[in-house]
């Protein structure tokens, strides 16, 4: 699937440096946090700005595998059979308009919700 965002090429911030006098596990943790979310948040949005004919429901699952593939993450993808056995109407309801064949995609990390919740 091609990345439909801006890439950092030409990016008028090449970096960011921060200052302090101490550097503590706190702050280190801090900096990757914001780096996860923000890594999250630009995928996010390309997935958004994504037109329909390449993002689908099914290929949407199969990129939200890939992208959390190194992580320490649960992904669980429901397909149209799956979504009938759970009783997913909405979905299936909403599915049913399209060409394409619905599925879910769900994440948990090891601090989520236990399963059977939505992430």
């Amino acid at each position: 699937m091609p990345k439909l965002s801006a890439t950092t090429e030409g990016s008028p911030v090449a970096g960011i440096t921060l200052v302090s006098t101490t550097v503590s596990a706190v702050q280190k943790a801090a900096v990757a946090a914001a780096t996860i979310t923000a890594a999250a948040v630009s995928q996010a949005r390309d997935w958004t700005n994504t037109p329909p004919n390449l993002l689908y429901p099914e290929s949407f699952a199969e990129a939200a595998r890939a992208h959390v593939k190194d992580a320490k993450i649960a992904v669980e993808i429901l397909d149209e059979k799956a979504l009938e056995r759970g009783g997913y109407g909405g979905i299936l309801a909403v599915g049913g308009g399209s060409a394409r064949k619905p599925a879910w995609c769900g994440w948990r990390t090891p601090r989520a919700a236990p399963p059977g919740t939505s992430c």
